[in-house]
């Protein structure tokens, strides 16, 4: 998931997703990330959309960074790796939260 670090960030072609990655995501935080100025980029971005999908890898978990992006109850659905803290991952489940986990590639399961 490392790969897709900065690349996907945007609206979808229907407008009406915006698939994010940030810094950190906590369950009583939300999304946040390092700088202000990306954190208000997203938030203009998650205010056109009608669905939020987070790309979140493992070491992004159950942490806060500088910068508030949404709350939690703001995302549709949250993809990660299968290192994902199994008590978050039932967190935001219990919310409502769609979490699909894929496979990490071995190079990072393995680290």
């Amino acid at each position: 998931m490392s790969n897709f670090r900065r690349v996907v960030t945007g609206l979808g072609a229907d407008g009406k997703s915006c698939i994010l990655i940030d810094e950190a995501m906590s369950r009583h935080g939300g999304l946040s990330d390092a700088t202000e100025e990306e954190a208000q980029l997203k938030r203009s971005m998650i205010a056109a959309a009608r669905e939020v999908i987070a790309l979140i890898d493992h070491t992004k978990w159950g942490r806060v960074a500088a910068a508030p992006v949404c709350r939690t109850d703001r995302l549709t659905a949250v993809v990660g790796d299968d290192r994902a803290p199994a008590d978050l991952v039932a967190g935001l489940r219990g919310m409502g939260v769609e979490v699909i986990l894929v496979d990490a590639p071995a190079s990072e399961a393995a680290g």
